[in-house]
């Protein structure tokens, strides 16, 4: 249920305008090892893959837990673009690390010089510390991290998960989770830990690099953490508010000070008319809104939910009803674990479904108000059975085809056993008012790129176009009128990609910051 905050559009050159493509949006891939669906045995008992990220060159990276029927320790797998495992990555496509006693990945994310970090925990033998590993592209440990690849944080005084992570622009590392402090688990607080590049807690971030916040007197999680454009935090989870669960989300200056400026207290809680709701996932709008999704339990069975908040923390009436959204995908539980949105604005969730016998994976899709998006399957859900088992995916990310990929676990034929399991679905990305994708090298011309953050821009179209700027995640970071300059200084190395949409084309160009 827990899972990175965000995942973009992630590859070398996207494509933001629109793309052709035969098969009907929300289909299984069948150029994706034939049948669109992926599994893997690492010869364990069981690998249970919780998280995925989608490398620039579009390899396809899950990390979960595998379990060798004593102890459990961080797993990863990569995949090649048509879904076989990449021996490139450790001779077999797959890595196992052993942190501490027992650990275990939930949330994965992929550095620009294409080294791997992972973050779960590690158990030391009284409680659970967070834990987060580097590997560089090989699969190798990376020894420049804290010197053996490996870092452990006592957190709480009873312990701790991390169950997402988020790169900032500097190297600096995120992550985000629970500490506990009570013995039997009923006080949990949200929690974020930031490191230095080389692993090092960062004394700047709260004096000594950990962070937590009581949300309500009981049990708080936080399950996905982001970094906003002007380098704030958000953590979103959920809360116990006096006996019921709600979705619960808190924003953090960059010294790790609750923002005020958000919901007054840097502190918001979004219930559902519902026993509980709990929030698992969440994605910021280009137009730094948020979004978190999770599910919302009626009392008889538990739907897909999501709430869509302002930047100042209040709920977004022009999104479902009153900034809320509940579907039911089958008629059982549903419950949506990750999200992700695409670079038209539509949204893509994914979970499972519990068709009346199992689980299966699930997603849907959302326009920008909320309502489902039925392009994407004729109504806008589809569910995939792996196998005559529960299947749960975890993850969801859209490739730089626009093609949508969901990695989870299936339960191959007993509880007790599990392989990975990685799905991927066609899709149609169509920017709106877009008719024609144009070369890169046409349309305008911007230079020197690459550079040190600031593009002379020469166009001679309509002054009334505009520009957007996307960085490698797919995340809107800048949008204005044409001008001569375009200035990415504040926004940190890396490859970004120019649009210039003047009404009937759409004109791209991916510039470099060095």
């Amino acid at each position: 249920m827990k899972s990175n905050f965000y995942t973009f559009i992630i590859g070398g050159f996207f494509s933001i305008a629109a793309t052709t493509v035969n098969a009907q949006s929300g289909s299984l891939d069948n150029t994706f090892d034939t049948d669109g669906i992926v599994t893997t045995n690492f010869g364990a008992s069981a690998e249970n893959g919780r998280a995925m990220a989608i490398q620039s060159n579009g390899k396809i990276v899950v990390a979960g837990a595998g379990f060798n029927g004593t102890s459990t320790y961080f797993t990863l797998a990569r995949y090649n673009s048509n879904g076989s495992l990449d021996i490139t990555f450790d001779s077999d496509g797959m890595v196992t690390t052993n942190v501490g006693n027992e650990s275990k990945a939930y949330a994965i994310a992929i550095q620009p010089d294409g080294k791997i970090v992972a973050a779960g925990y590690s158990d030391n033998g009284v409680n659970r510390d967070f834990a987060v590993v580097r590997y560089d592209s090989t699969g190798a440990l990376d020894l420049t991290f804290d010197t053996d690849g490996m870092v452990t944080t006592i957190i709480g005084t009873g312990g701790g998960e991390a169950y997402s992570v988020a790169l900032q622009s500097d190297g600096k590392i995120i992550l985000g989770g629970y500490a506990s402090f009570s013995v039997t688990a009923t006080s949990d607080d949200f929690a974020l830990v930031r490191y230095k590049s080389n692993g090092s807690l960062d004394s700047t971030f709260d004096s000594d690099g950990i962070v937590t916040t009581a949300i309500g007197t009981l049990k708080d999680e936080g399950n996905s953490v982001a970094i906003q454009t002007d380098g704030k935090i958000i953590l979103a989870g959920h809360s116990d508010i006096g006996g019921t669960v709600a979705f619960a989300t808190a924003r953090y200056k960059s010294n790790g000070v609750l923002d005020s400026t958000f919901d007054a207290d840097g502190i918001a809680t979004y219930a559902f008319v519902s026993n509980n709701s709990e929030g698992n996932s969440a994605a910021l709008q280009s137009d730094g809104k948020i979004v978190v999704t999770g599910f919302s339990d009626s009392g008889t069975k538990s739907d897909f939910a999501l709430i869509r908040c302002k930047i100042d923390g209040s709920l977004d009436s022009t999104f479902g009803v009153n900034g809320k959204v509940t579907t039911a995908i089958g008629s059982a539980d549903d419950e949506s674990n990750s999200i992700v949105i695409q670079s038209d604005g539509k949204i893509v969730v994914a979970g499972k479904s519990d068709n009346g016998s199992d689980d299966d994976f699930a997603v849907a899709r959302y326009k920008t108000d909320g309502s489902l998006d039925t392009s994407f399957s004729a109504d806008g859900k589809v569910t995939t059975s792996i196998a005559s088992v529960d299947d749960e995916g975890f993850g969801v990310a859209i490739q730089a085809d626009g093609k949508i990929v969901v990695a989870g676990e299936n339960k191959n034929g007993s509880p007790n056993f599990a392989d990975f399991a990685v799905v991927r679905y066609n899709n149609a990305l169509v920017g709106a008012g877009v008719s024609t994708i144009v070369n890169q090298t046409e349309g305008f011309k911007i230079y020197p790129n690459p550079s040190t953050g600031i593009f002379k821009l020469e166009w001679n179209g309509d002054k009334n176009a505009s520009v957007k700027i996307f960085n490698l995640l797919g995340g809107e970071v800048l949008q204005q009128q044409i001008t001569n300059k375009i200035d990415l200084s504040t926004f940190g190395k890396g490859v970004f990609f120019v649009m210039i949409n003047n009404g009937a084309k759409t004109y791209t160009q991916k510039i470099i910051v060095q």
